[in-house]
């Protein structure tokens, strides 16, 4: 059917009947099949590679924003000494501070550093690990997966 009316389009603009469009079939060539045997290779250890490395950082920053609620706690509660903190949020919140400000920094400086820790690790698990895999796309999985760890950990807040 798209032959036949490509034919009677091609026959009214070259004002002929010479001209024809005829279909054929030929074979598409496609690049040699390479096996990876990367599903065999990390049965059970993905975690290792992709979550371990981004461990430590999450826990640093849940930390501290859980030390922080702490600190306001016992304040309130009457315990002023059990621990004695920098006070650097109470200082900026009387220079007119919004929490907005805050949090948006923390978010901030964690995205600067999970983004280097993503290009670090895209960089050795596509040299070592996915060696038929994108660079972008290894480096955009981990990227986003720490953006849900910086929000994750100001739920946990």
């Amino acid at each position: 059917m798209q032959n036949w009316i490509d034919n009677i389009i091609l026959e009214i603009e070259t004002k002929s009947n010479q001209t024809t469009i005829k279909p054929m079939v030929t074979s598409l060539k496609t690049p040699a099949y390479k096996k990876d045997n990367i599903a065999i290779y990390l049965q059970g250890q993905t975690n290792v590679f992709l979550v371990l490395p981004l461990i430590l950082p999450y826990v640093i920053m849940i930390y501290r924003i859980v030390y922080e609620k702490v600190i306001l706690f016992l304040k309130f509660s009457g315990i002023k000494n059990f621990l004695k903190e920098k006070k650097i949020r109470e200082g900026m919140k009387m220079m007119g501070m919004t929490d907005l400000s805050f949090y948006l920094s923390w978010c901030i400086s964690y995205l600067v550093i999970y983004t280097i820790l993503c290009l670090i690790n895209a960089s050795i698990l596509t040299a070592a690990v996915f060696t038929h895999s994108n660079w972008f796309f290894i480096f955009l999985y981990l990227w986003i997966f720490c953006i849900v760890l910086i929000f994750q950990s100001f739920f946990v807040r």
